[in-house]
């Protein structure tokens, strides 16, 4: 894979792999890897099944990266109007796939690059992997959605404690906490990760779009809310075909043999 901007990408059976490739910098963020996993996403939906995202070396991603000149924080930026600009459409692009997303994590996954991580629908992470926000440390507010999605997940007491405290959280806590999927092996990341993202490629894929749509909506509005939405993508799903590759083969006693379509 050849890296363009930081960001490396190739597809294979179904599987858009999206790596971060900027090691030597433990894969912090800069504008232009945000619009390029922007860009990489568009395209990967046309192509792909599933989206693996992973980092290169060490680390999954430890951030912005406060090197570059757009993003270091000082008295005459912005630091909204960066977010709005570059990293926000990145985050809400990964929340708005037509596919599922399966994050492979190992070292550290710090500041927006904690937001990266949890975008997952399944995250899969190293046993020496750790989250940190570290914002509290440097003077900053949390990025990238962060607050939410741990609020959603563990609760407000314990993302109190992640962003007040930002203290590492490691994976095995992170796991018992009900933050990420499952914790493997350091030396077996990459193959589970893209066992996971294999199987997701040969499921039905107009059907996990669905589920993943509403299980993200789900913490933003009432039942009732869900109800509607539920009721809205119910509408066409039976026309699909894997959804009737599916019934016949529930009624025949066989796995089915789901197109993506």
């Amino acid at each position: 894979m050849k890296a363009v901007d930081g960001v490396a990408y190739d597809c294979e059976a179904g599987v858009a792999r999206i790596t971060l490739a900027a090691p030597s910098k433990l894969n912090a963020l800069t504008p232009a890897m945000a619009s390029r996993i922007i860009a990489l996403c568009d395209r990967a939906e046309t192509e792909a099944r599933v989206i693996l995202l992973a980092g290169e070396g060490r680390a999954f991603c430890a951030g912005v990266d406060l090197s570059d000149p757009s993003s270091a924080p000082g008295p005459e930026v912005d630091g909204g109007g960066v977010l709005e600009a570059h990293y926000n459409p990145m985050v809400r692009r990964l929340q708005d796939l037509k596919v599922p997303l399966v994050v492979q994590v190992q070292g550290a996954a710090a500041g927006l690059g904690m937001a990266l991580a949890l975008m997952g629908d399944v995250i899969v992470t190293g046993e020496s992997a750790y989250f940190l926000a570290p914002y509290a440390r440097i003077g900053l507010l949390p990025d990238g959605g962060v607050p939410a999605m741990l609020t959603r997940s563990i609760g407000r007491i314990r993302t109190l404690q992640v962003l007040l405290l930002a203290d590492k959280l490691t994976a095995v806590r992170a796991l018992d906490w009900g933050l990420v999927t499952e914790v493997v092996p350091d030396a077996d990341l990459g193959q589970r990760g893209l066992s996971l993202a294999v199987r997701l490629a040969e499921g039905p894929t107009v059907a996990l779009s669905g589920i993943r749509h509403l299980s993200w909506a789900a913490g933003e509005g009432s039942l009732d809310d869900e109800l509607q939405r539920e009721r809205r993508l119910q509408a066409t799903i039976p026309a699909t075909e894997d959804c009737q590759e599916g019934n016949r083969a529930f009624l025949e006693k066989r796995p089915p043999r789901f197109i993506g379509r």
